[in-house]
């Protein structure tokens, strides 16, 4: 037995701002999970921009796995998928993190139906559907990045007759979103109950500034600054704290850091220099290309930042567009917190979150009494266990 990808699209253009709806998926198999990636070329002359989107994955709004026609498997965005593959392996992806003018630009999205591609214990087979669709949402622009491509891959078993039945497979879902427009305000939730969850993350998106220097309002914390989650109608205390320390936590937990990296082409005008989101902990290194200091010297503003809003201040050559060089590192993938379960290796049914013994629960969110902590948003990430 072994697992084999397989080409169902290559190198086929997509097209931008729009939908991708794939429906030729396989009949017949069992799939360890789907692989969609997009390219584009370099686009001369054209920047990251000043919305927080620099990375091709911040321009997937949605990506959905729909069987049967109306049940969402997965529907996640591009980053959610991306963040969610990093607490199942550890591994950031393998995006190139560049500016559109320098080079082409890279994104890839692996959609695993078990715990991890590869998983033998949970797989999904394609008899067990009437139809399966994957629907990819997009807000490419044309006029940075011109044309695109995508490409989608399965990735199969084979000789499966070897593989025990499958012990199901696992719904993700951008369950609740909520913009942080009022401080010091506190909302009330109550998870659905009556499976078993794998995961339940808290992601914090902090707000933009609308004027130059493009950065953060806050850090990401005030979004989503306290955070409870009970069980048995308050009987049980999972979490009560701060978003913070949970991050923190995760150092602990999690047993490793992610770490990014990327290439930047400054434009001349730096008070209007945009930002880089990095989707991960702190800046460790930055630095210009040595060849662009001169004495005639002008600062310029980047905001290539992280959870503490990292406005990162280059001083180059008047008029010469410098090189930027960075790299990140910490916890909070893709702005994302696990807040159950906290250990990353208890990972098989036994010790998911089972829901029906724990009803009813309650998730309570607050933001931060701050004016600055507006303008954000958070999401509330489920993943459960359902019958494939």
């Amino acid at each position: 037995m072994y697992l084999k990808p397989n080409w169902l699209r290559y190198e086929k253009n997509l097209t931008l701002n729009d939908t991708l709806k794939f429906d030729e998926l396989p009949k017949k198999g069992k799939c360890s999970g789907l692989i969609f990636w997009i390219r584009t070329p370099t686009t001369s002359g054209q920047h990251y921009g000043i919305d927080g989107k620099t990375r091709l994955v911040d321009y997937v709004d949605q990506v959905q796995f729909i069987t049967n026609g109306k049940r969402p498997l997965k529907d996640l965005t591009g980053a959610q998928v991306q963040g969610l593959n990093f607490l199942n392996t550890g591994e950031v992806p393998g995006d190139l993190l560049t500016d559109p003018s320098l080079g082409p630009q890279y994104c890839q999205l692996v959609i695993p139906f078990g715990r991890f591609i590869g998983d033998l214990e949970h797989y999904l087979n394609w008899e067990d559907y009437s139809s399966a669709e994957l629907d990819v949402k997009n807000s490419l622009s044309s006029t940075i990045h011109v044309s695109a491509s995508y490409g989608i891959q399965t990735v199969d078993f084979m000789d499966a007759d070897a593989l025990p039945a499958s012990k199901g497979v696992f719904m993700e879902r951008n369950w609740r979103e909520k913009s942080s427009t009022t401080a010091d305000e506190t909302e009330y939730y109550k998870p659905p109950t009556g499976s078993k969850y794998r995961r339940l993350v808290i992601q914090a998106i902090a707000g933009i500034r609308a004027s130059a220097p493009y950065r953060r309002k806050t850090n990401n914390f005030d979004v989503a600054d306290e955070i409870k989650l009970k069980f048995l109608d308050g009987k049980e205390v999972a979490y009560d704290g701060y978003s913070r320390y949970l991050a923190y936590l995760q150092a602990v937990f999690l047993k490793q850091m992610a770490e990014t990296f990327g290439k930047l082409l400054g434009s001349t005008d730096g008070a209007s220099s945009g930002i880089v989101n990095t989707g991960i902990g702190y800046r460790f290194g930055s630095h210009v290309s040595p060849a662009e200091i001169a004495t005639t010297l002008t600062e310029r503003n980047y905001g290539i930042y992280t959870y503490a809003d990292d406005l990162m201040p280059i001083y180059s050559d008047t008029g010469t567009n410098p090189y930027v060089d960075w790299r990140a590192k910490g916890v909070m993938y893709q702005n994302m917190l696990p807040l159950f379960p906290l250990v990353r290796n208890l990972d098989d049914v036994d010790h998911y979150l089972d829901t029906e013994a724990k009803d009813p629960i309650d998730l309570e969110i607050k933001t931060k009494n701050d004016a600055n902590a507006t303008g954000g948003k958070y999401h509330v990430i489920i993943s459960e266990l359902v019958a494939s």
